[in-house]
C-alpha cells in the first residue's frame, strides 16, 4: 500500500512536469491514425467507438486502442492494455508495448474518459500524438480540446468531434 502511494505522487509529478513541457503543434490535416486511452470499466465496447471512426473514413486498421484495466488483458495488434503494475514505485514505465503506443504519433488521440485516473492522466500527457481530444470534465489543458459530454454518448461524442475537426481546417 505505502509502495502505491509512492507509485501514484511519482505519477501526478510526471504527468504535470509532461504537460507543461507539451509543446506540439497543433495540425489540423486529415485524420488518419487514431489513437484512445481509456478505461475498460467505464466503456468495454471499443468496437462501437471503432465502428463509429470507420463510419467517418478512418481506416479500421489505422486505430488503435490503450486500455487501463484491473485485470490482466491479453494485448492484440491494435489493443494494449496497461496496469498500475507496469509503472515502478518512481513512476517510470515498464511496458515495451505501452511506450510504443505512447510514442506513436496518431494524428488524433482520444481520451476516452471522464473519470480522472492518474494512470491514464500519464498515458494522455506523454503520448506524442498531434491533436488531442478529451472530455471537459477531466483536466482541460492535457487535451487540445474538450467536449462537454459523458462516455456513455460515444455516437455524440465522434460526431461532435468530427464536426468540430471540419470547422478547424477551415
Amino acid at each position: 500500500m505505502f509502495l502505491n502511494i509512492i507509485k501514484y505522487k511519482s505519477l501526478k509529478k510526471a504527468v504535470n512536469k509532461a504537460v507543461q513541457a507539451s509543446l506540439s503543434q497543433v495540425d489540423f490535416g486529415d485524420v488518419r491514425t487514431v489513437g484512445f486511452v481509456l478505461d475498460k470499466k467505464d466503456f468495454s465496447s471499443i468496437h462501437l467507438l471503432e465502428n463509429e471512426l470507420v463510419k467517418k473514413g478512418i481506416k479500421k486498421n489505422n486505430i488503435f486502442f490503450l486500455i487501463y484495466s484491473r485485470e490482466k488483458g491479453i494485448d492484440a495488434e491494435r489493443e494494449v492494455f496497461m496496469r498500475d503494475s507496469d509503472f515502478t514505485t518512481s513512476g517510470d514505465l515498464k511496458n515495451e508495448k505501452i511506450e510504443m503506443f505512447i510514442n506513436r504519433p496518431f494524428d488524433l488521440l482520444i481520451n476516452y474518459y471522464d473519470v480522472e485516473s492518474l494512470v491514464l492522466l500519464w498515458a494522455s500527457s506523454h503520448s506524442v500524438a498531434k491533436f488531442k481530444v478529451g472530455f471537459s470534465s477531466i483536466k482541460t489543458h492535457i487535451n487540445n480540446f474538450s467536449i462537454a459530454l459523458t462516455t456513455d454518448r460515444y455516437k455524440e461524442f465522434i460526431d461532435e468531434l468530427f464536426r468540430y475537426l471540419q470547422l478547424f481546417k477551415k
